[in-house]
This record gives C-alpha cells, sequence and structure tokens, in this order.
C-alpha cells in the first residue's frame, strides 16, 4: 500500500457557506462606511454653497445699496 500523502481537511459545504457571509459582511460594513463619508462630504459642500449664495446675495444688496 503507498504511502497516504497528507490531504487538507475537507471543508464542509456550510462552512464555506459561513466563510462566504463573512467576507460579504466585511465587504457591506466597507460599503456602509463609504456611504457615510460621502453624505458627510455633501453636505460640507451643500453647506459652504449656501454660505456662498448668501455671501453673493449680501454684497449684491451691498452694491444695491451704494447706486441709489
Amino acid at each position: 500500500m503507498p504511502p497516504r500523502k497528507y490531504q487538507e481537511p475537507i471543508q464542509k459545504p456550510i462552512d464555506r457557506v459561513v466563510e462566504s457571509l463573512e467576507f460579504m459582511s466585511a465587504q457591506i460594513s466597507d460599503l456602509i462606511d463609504m456611504i457615510q463619508d460621502q453624505e458627510k462630504r455633501l453636505k460640507v459642500l451643500e453647506n459652504k454653497q449656501k454660505v456662498r449664495e448668501q455671501l453673493e446675495k449680501e454684497k449684491s444688496e451691498e452694491k444695491g445699496w451704494f447706486f441709489t
């Protein structure tokens, strides 16, 4: 009888499913973090835009007072 070669233990199908789900869970968590970061950046940009519009409005009102 030839000597038996060492073989990796056969992984059960349920173990593969669990590993796959854990990996997908980590990916989803990363995506959620990315989306939250993007939302924060969007809020900052929206606030900057509002401030810019307010400043432009105040400048146009100031100019109006000078010329009247």
